[in-house]
């Protein structure tokens, strides 16, 4: 009998609902979103400072980089600071106490001729940035500082040039300290000058109003998963657009800073369509 209850208690101990796995956020999202923002934009200029429009413009970009919401925004806010930073220690060097989410020292932008451009021209003549270099100070893994290359993709809504370019914009209009996150966009109701940093809540609400939009039918796939858009989602939609793109495992760990261990359990039973233009964004915006 003693062996009996040691077994069935073991074996509660064992036993557990399996996490529910993220769901990628789809083509059909991100146009609704971005349809939604060029309409209220045309009536109301101020809408490019909007939750909605920073949520647009860094999950677009993710759908490239793959990024973790602590490399944009701030996963674990801290009343005590505004933003999260690298801790004070002997490795961290001159990098202690900066931000670990992206400033705007992470993007650099090259014209045709990989000719380096400031920010301010390709402002000017947006046309004039053709390819953006971002450096991902921190990780959780050694690759601290690598950079991925990124070329412009013509006419696509998720061009990665274009959606850098938007980002570092809204910063300097939102006149946020160059040695801050960029993560950011101005509160409903904020005076000028005043803005908050990008959290998890902030992209899971945005992403599930774009599912509702793209998605009206309460009975499709992504509807009935809609808990599942969360901020993690961003990691998922680049691998799954990856895979699609037709990478390999191999390919797709190394454009994301992932191990292959890590991609796999990304593709693991997700939703496995995120749409034919996600795909040729992938594939025209991909440098070695």
């Amino acid at each position: 009998t003693r062996y009996f209850l040691a077994d069935i208690l073991q074996q509660r101990r064992n036993w557990k609902a399996p996490k529910q796995k993220r769901e990628p956020f789809t083509y059909p999202m991100f146009q609704a979103l971005a349809t939604l923002m060029d309409r209220l934009a045309r009536q109301d200029g101020t809408i490019f400072l909007s939750v909605d429009f920073a949520v647009l413009d860094w999950t677009r970009l993710g759908v490239h980089t793959g990024s973790r919401l602590a490399e944009y925004g701030q996963s674990k806010p801290d009343k005590r600071r505004p933003f999260a930073t690298v801790p004070n220690s002997r490795e961290a060097g001159e990098w202690a106490g900066t931000p670990i989410a992206f400033i705007r020292a992470d993007f650099t932008f090259y014209d045709a001729q990989m000719v380096c451009r400031e920010f301010c021209a390709c402002l000017e003549r947006p046309d004039l940035a053709q390819f953006v270099h971002i450096r991902f100070r921190f990780d959780k893994s050694v690759n601290n500082f690598t950079i991925r290359k990124f070329q412009r993709v013509s006419g696509s809504l998720l061009c990665p040039v274009k959606a850098a370019l938007s980002i570092l914009k809204r910063a300097d209009r939102l006149s946020i300290p160059s040695d801050f996150p960029i993560g950011a966009f101005r509160p409903a109701g904020a005076a000028p000058g005043q803005y908050a940093f990008l959290q998890g809540d902030h992209v899971c609400s945005v992403m599930q109003k774009a599912c509702r939009m793209a998605y009206p039918d309460p009975n499709h796939y992504m509807r009935k998963h809609i808990a599942l858009l969360q901020s993690h989602s961003n990691r998922i939609t680049a691998a799954v657009a990856l895979y699609n793109a037709g990478e390999t495992e191999e390919v797709i760990a190394f454009r994301l800073r992932w191990s292959v261990e890590t991609v796999r359990f990304y593709l693991r039973e997700c939703f496995k369509v995120v749409g034919p233009l996600t795909e040729q964004a992938i594939r025209g915006a991909t440098l070695s």
